[in-house]
């Protein structure tokens, strides 16, 4: 599993973030991670500067039905939960899907519907690790 981050610092307006998770969305669909990247699957983490803001980006990401269809592609978590004297924390359940009903982790597998529409996804066991810079 691949990830893509985006630190989100306010200064986008929600329709410009949509925008910009409709695009990972038509990305997505059209397979260009595969051609353009070479990889298989990936996950977008949006990291937010606060939690108001998170959950302002989480409803605008149901609120966009392209993207609450492919509401397991996207996670978004706080920055406060994400402390840098314990960056493990970027492996526990503080991640919010879109449409989905309780926190999660980022390393998932088997998709299921949430009551909202979106995809929930539950805890996988295997999972690899590649970082990789802009282009």
């Amino acid at each position: 599993m691949h990830f893509l981050v985006e630190a989100d610092r306010g200064t986008m307006t929600l329709k410009r973030f949509t925008r910009k998770l409709q695009a990972y969305a038509a990305y997505w669909k059209e397979k260009k991670h595969v051609e353009k990247l070479g990889i298989k699957n990936f996950r977008v983490l949006t990291v937010a500067s606060s939690a108001v803001r998170c959950r302002n980006l989480v409803q605008a990401a149901e609120a966009a039905e392209d993207v609450r269809k492919l509401g397991g592609l996207f996670l978004f978590a706080a920055e406060k939960d994400l402390p840098l004297s314990s960056p493990e924390s970027v492996f526990t359940k503080i991640w919010t899907v879109p449409g989905g009903e309780a926190p999660c982790a980022p390393f998932l597998g088997a998709v299921q519907k949430s009551t909202k529409g979106g995809l929930c996804m539950q805890m996988c066991s295997a999972f690899q690790f590649e970082v990789r810079h802009g282009p």
